[in-house]
């Protein structure tokens, strides 16, 4: 800088500078002042851009406030909402009024603008006189284009901004219209899922359980018969005369079947064979029939043998062997008289033609003798006559015999054949009968081992699922249902002895072997290569006997037919047919005989004899019988105890099962079908369904692990359903915001049943009806749902509130009710009998049954738009029997609800100075039934568990009384475990008294009840009414001494109550709600807590109380879903909103604004205008070097502008 002002000054005093530039300072400042004059104008166009910008900015904020007075009113007036109400061109036209007035554009209105007017004021004020150009148009603007329309995406149909408006709308009236208890309710649900967790666990537990039982069964059913047959048919010393029997029989009917062979083989031998008829007459004409008869030599000695053949034949077997052998004698001595039976066949013939002959001669001769010749014919004729009476006697004589000879072969064989057929079929069926028996006995061996391993599995199994259910009731929040369940838990543990079981198989596993060595006997077992077990014959003495020929005796009797009758020895062919080769059991190295016959024996060398006969030898097996026969086995013992005996439905079984199926029928959900509501054709945002809420109706037919099954889906249906809520109270106030202007702006199912008047109008006042609201009693449910089918809806909605009551009631039935639990135990034990795993199943589902039923009524209270306890207790249960008779049963499942019932909270709500002795009151009525309810829990958590583990030893433990004291103490002292580890409240110091008073009190009462019951002849149904009626005793006097106890605590926490109501404090109702939250706290009746964490919602602190006196309505209900539902699917329920805002408004019957779009209903709006500013220097030209000049500007300079503002 210093360089260049020593330079400027050196040029300036330059004398030369001076010489030549005279003047220069007047045309120096000439150019300076045009220039400035330029620069001047300039910035006078600049300033009146800059405020002409100005003042278009407040022109359009003028005009972009008056178009928010456009807003649609009904909209406002219904929901509570903004919303441009009119179109493009209605507010382009209605603005740009107030733009043109405000920036001076009088054309095309009659007005002067509000700027000519100010500076007009000024101008008067300031220089009165000036008579310059008027003021106004120091801006000259002239408008130019104008438009104003809504801002895209600012429309109530995008989620985000009906959201800010409803949170807005809900941000002062969301407090007062959320009712008391509303948050408590909310955490009491907190715990739900690890509850349903937990009873899914018991019911898993409990179906393994029913696992482990029909292994048991399964175990049983074949290891009992099993042991019959080793008791029975199979004992060794009955296989052994079994044994001997069949080997008897295969040894005479081999040594009949070689008999028979013998026969045979003379049966038609040449060259005489016997069949062939003697009785032909030779060409001869002998006539000698005395010579002929003295000519049979044989005959005398024939009659012989043919008769002791005939006497032996048709005596006993032992003789048959004989009289075979006389018969094949006589036949060697037919064979060899047959010629001697043909000629005296013949004498007999040629005589009688000879007699014929002679007495013709004769009489003809006496017909023409002399009367003195007559006598001598005459006597000739009677000689003639007695020779020929006296050979007709010898020939016939001799003809039966010789007629009877070929017979006696005939009788041997067919009383052989009888013998084989007789020996072989007694011998087959006898065989046929061990071998079924011992391929029973294998088989139910190994069934039985089967069964047994299977025990072990479904131990293993029940192990891992009660540590499943141990650990879900560890995680449960320390109260009545965690200890309730931890001691059903310790009473359902059973341990199996798993040595015993192992030493019950090796038994097992050595009658299978034992078996085996019979099976591999019978097997083997043959006649003459006849297979005993190949089946039945119709034949067996000539299927054999052409077996016998293929076998070393085949050839034994072939020399027979060449005997001679003479030299024919009997004893000596006798003697072969007794030791004859096919009788024998000569085993080759490959274990069959060349004989074809193998006896029945355990194994070859063995067996032992008996008499002629062999049999076998099982002195092993009956020196080790008790280690293969498992009567006196502990484990099969156990399971005899265990497993039912099939015996005939009787009565109390038969009543039992119908009083199940009564329940089943009364829980069925009838009451959740709905119709004749309307449906929504309107999608105007696009919101998509959410499915449906399901809850799967329960067969009444199905058996019990289907049954529990069901209930396990349906529960956790509704479990998963809310598992949002901890979410929701993390999320806190705007979830409860939005569900709480869709339940209050919205209609719903029961809101024609509801009593107060502001559950039947929106929250501006607005009447919910059918004229109204499009979808009317559907409203919310389709905010929930999505399904434009209101009556889908509702019945989703329906479905998911009984799934969530039943689920509660099941809670409660499970751990709660001392009257459930024995009731349904009771009429466990008459159904499944004492089957030690298999009753606690029957009892989980007899239990739900009486959750569903109750869960019914629930329904019907709830549609009937009144309230149910979130809880029940002793004091509001309603399906409940007062006994276990048919009658009972009968009256409870047909028992109704009674009378609308206000509870104590619901008149909280409605607490002032005028009201509280009416609270008061209810106080008083709700004192009363928390001291029944809680001696009623504190009993139940004693009596239930302790009845339970009776029932399990009435007919599985031993008679030590030792051992039935140490099971007893055992189950007091795992509930003294559990009770310990809950809080301190009433109910704890409760249950420590009811302990207290079984361990002094009814201890010792149980070991004498137990041994009579284990020593009685009682039938289930009557064993059960004795326990039952016992522990129902037990129960009236605990509760009889508890209420003495309890009484004096609960009304202490009463006592804090109405001191709160006392206070006349004006923050009455807050007071007097936290007493009532401390009592119902200290109380903690029939809940346990998640925890007691504080929710903000507008700041305030959140309450956790008892959930025994908090109650739900449908509306609540419904409430409750879309809080917890939004925590996933806000979004959508904004939508089906927006859907249900556009419906109402445009397509109701009422229409408050016809053609209402949701899409176009913009909540922001957009002006944009320009208008010509007049410029006085911006045109002026600028002198250019060379001559001319150029203009820099336009004489008009164009403003634009651009606002948006919204709601």
């Amino acid at each position: 800088m210093g360089k260049f002002t020593l330079r400027f000054r050196e040029i300036w005093n330059h004398p030369r500078f001076k010489k030549q530039w005279k003047g220069s300072i007047s045309l120096f400042m000439s150019m300076i002042i045009l220039l400035l004059v330029i620069l001047e104008g300039f910035l006078i166009d600049g300033s009146k851009v800059l405020a002409g910008k100005l003042f278009m900015s407040s022109a359009g904020d003028m005009a972009l406030n008056a178009g928010l007075t456009y807003y649609e009113k009904a909209l406002k007036d219904i929901y509570g909402l903004f919303a441009i109400s009119q179109t493009e061109e209605e507010l382009t036209k209605n603005l740009e009024v107030y733009f043109r007035q405000t920036i001076g554009d009088a054309s095309g209105t009659a007005d002067f603008g509000y700027v000519d007017e100010m500076l007009e004021y000024i101008e008067t004020a300031i220089q009165s006189g000036w008579d310059g150009e008027s003021a106004g148009k120091l801006l000259d603007l002239n408008m130019g284009t104008f438009s104003a329309k809504g801002v895209p995406g600012s429309q109530l149909s995008e989620t985000y901004v009906l959201r800010n408006q409803i949170l807005e709308y809900m941000k002062y009236r969301g407090p007062a219209s959320l009712g008391y208890g509303m948050l408590e309710k909310l955490h009491v649900f907190k715990e739900m899922d690890r509850q349903q967790k937990t009873m899914e666990a018991k019911l898993n537990y409990e179906e393994t359980m029913s696992d482990v039982q029909k292994a048991c069964e399964k175990a049983y059913e074949n290891i009992e018969p099993y042991n019959k047959l080793l008791e029975g048919p199979l004992k060794p010393e009955t296989v052994e005369e079994v044994s001997y029997r069949i080997n008897r029989n295969i040894r005479d009917a081999v040594l009949a079947v070689w008999c028979y062979q013998a026969v045979c083989e003379n049966y038609n031998t040449e060259p005489f064979p016997y069949k062939i008829e003697w009785k032909k007459q030779l060409a001869n004409q002998d006539h000698n029939v005395a010579g002929a008869v003295d000519r049979l030599g044989h005959m005398t000695r024939m009659m012989v043998a043919c008769d002791s053949a005939e006497s032996c034949l048709r005596g006993d077997f032992s003789q048959h062997v004989h009289g075979t052998m006389s018969a094949i004698q006589v036949i060697l001595g037919y064979r060899e008289d047959y010629k001697g039976y043909q000629q005296l066949y013949t004498a007999w013939q040629n005589y009688q033609e000879y007699f014929q002959e002679e007495m013709d001669r004769l009489g003809e001769a006496l017909s023409s003798a002399e009367e003195d010749e007559e006598g001598e014919i005459e006597a000739e004729i009677e000689a003639l006559e007695e020779e020929y009476e006296e050979y007709e006697n010898a020939y016939k004589e001799a003809e039966t015999q010789i007629n009877r000879f070929p017979k006696i072969l005939d009788l041997a064989k067919d009383t052989l054949k009888r013998d084989i057929h007789t020996r072989m079929t007694a011998a087959v069926q006898e065989t046929k009968q061990l071998e079924d028996s011992v391929k029973k006995l294998i088989q139910l061996g190994e069934y039985g081992t089967d069964g047994l391993e299977d025990i072990q599995k479904s131990i293993r199994t029940l192990e891992s699922k009660g540590n499943v259910w141990q650990s879900s009731i560890w995680n449960l929040s320390p109260g009545d249902i965690k200890t309730s369940m931890q001691s059903d838990y310790d009473n359902k543990a059973k341990d199996l002895d798993t040595e015993k079981l192992e030493l019950l198989k090796t038994r097992l596993e050595k009658g299978i072997a034992y078996g085996k060595v019979l099976e591999k006997g019978i097997e083997s077992a043959s006649a003459v290569t006849e297979k005993l077990t190949s089946g039945g014959r119709g034949d067996y003495g000539e299927w054999l006997r052409v077996r016998m020929k293929s076998t070393p005796a085949g050839n034994d009797t072939t020399s027979l037919p060449g005997e001679r009758f003479s030299t024919f020895i009997s004893s000596y062919w006798e003697e072969n047919a007794n030791k004859n080769s096919a009788m024998e059991m000569d085993l080759t190295a490959n274990g069959n005989s060349p004989s074809g016959t193998i006896y029945l024996l355990e194994a070859y060398p063995g067996g032992k004899n008996k008499g002629a006969y062999v049999q076998m030898n099982l002195s092993v097996y009956e020196n080790d019988w008790e280690n293969i026969w498992t009567g006196k086995d502990e484990f099969f013992q156990y399971l005899e105890r265990i497993c039912p005996k099939s015996e005939a439905e009787n009565q109390s079984k038969e009543e039992a099962n119908q009083a199940k199926k009564e329940l089943l029928e009364k829980g069925d959900q009838k009451d959740i079908k709905v119709s004749g509501l309307p449906s929504l054709s309107t999608d105007a945002t696009g919101a998509s369904g959410e499915g449906s809420g399901k809850f799967t109706s329960t067969d009444q037919n199905a058996d019990d692990k289907k049954i529990s099954k069901t209930a396990k889906e349906n529960t956790k249906g509704s479990a998963d359903f809310m598992s949002g809520i901890g979410d929701l109270l993390v999320s806190g106030r705007d979830k409860l915001y939005l569900s709480e202007y869709a339940t209050q702006m919205f209609s719903y199912y029961t809101v024609e049943k509801m009593t107060k008047p502001s559950d039947k109008e929106t929250l501006s006042g607005y009447p919910f009806s059918s004229e109204n609201n499009l979808m009317y009693q559907a409203e919310v449910e389709y905010i929930l749902w999505g399904n434009p089918d209101g009556n889908k809806d509702v019945q989703y909605t329906l479905a998911t509130i009984f799934g969530i009551r039943f689920l509660l009631n099941s809670l409660y039935a499970f751990t709660g009710d001392p009257e459930i639990r024995q009731v349904s135990l009771a009429l466990a034990t008459s159904i499944a009998g004492w089957t030690g795993f298999g009753v606690p199943l029957v009892q989980s589902v007899i239990i739900l049954s009486f959750a569903l039923a109750e869960t019914a009524l629930d329904m019907q209270e709830l549609k009937d738009g009144k309230s149910v306890p979130i809880y029940k207790s002793k004091s509001n249960w309603v399906i409940k029997p007062s006994g276990i008779s048919k009658e009972a049963m009968h009256n409870a499942v047909n028992r109704a609800a009674g009378a609308a019932k206000e509870y104590i909270t619901d008149q909280l709500n409605q607490l002032t100075e005028n009201t509280k002795e009416q609270f008061r009151t209810k106080l008083e009525e709700y004192t009363k039934t928390t001291i029944t309810d809680v001696t009623a829990a504190a009993s139940a958590a004693v009596l239930n568990p302790l009845q339970e583990r009776i029932i399990g030893m009435i007919h599985v433990v031993s008679d030590s009384k030792e051992d039935i004291q140490g099971r007893i103490d055992e189950c007091l002292q795992k509930m003294d475990t559990a009770i310990q580890a809950e809080g301190d409240s009433v109910m704890e110091k409760a249950k420590k008294r009811a302990l207290d008073y079984a361990k002094s009190n009814i201890r010792g009462d149980l070991i004498p009840l137990i041994e009579s019951l284990q020593n009685s002849d009682l039938d289930n149904g009557e064993i059960t009414k004795k326990v039952y009626d016992r522990f129902k005793s037990y129960e009236q006097q605990m509760e009889a001494s508890l209420t003495s106890f309890v009484s004096p605590l609960v009304l202490e926490l009463s006592g804090s109550v109405n001191k709160a109501l006392d206070s006349g404090n004006e923050d009455l109702q807050k007071r007097t709600s936290e007493a009532l939250d401390q009592m119902m706290i200290r109380v903690n009746c029939g809940i346990s807590f998640a925890d007691t964490s504080s929710v903000n919602v507008d700041g305030g602190r959140g309450r956790t109380a008892g959930a025994a006196a908090l109650t739900m309505n449908y509306k609540e209900y419904l409430w409750m879903f879309i809080a917890v539902k939004s925590v996933a699917n806000e979004e959508d329920m904004l939508k089906r909103m927006g859907n249900l805002i556009q419906a109402n408004l445009a397509e109701s019957k009422a229409k408050p604004v016809e053609g209402f779009q949701i899409g176009k209903a913009y909540t922001f709006i957009e002006v944009k205008a320009d208008a010509d500013l007049s410029t006085t220097f911006f045109a002026m030209p600028v002198p250019m070097k060379g001559g001319g000049g150029v203009s820099l500007g336009q004489d008009k300079y164009n403003i634009g502008y651009r606002g948006v503002i919204g709601y």
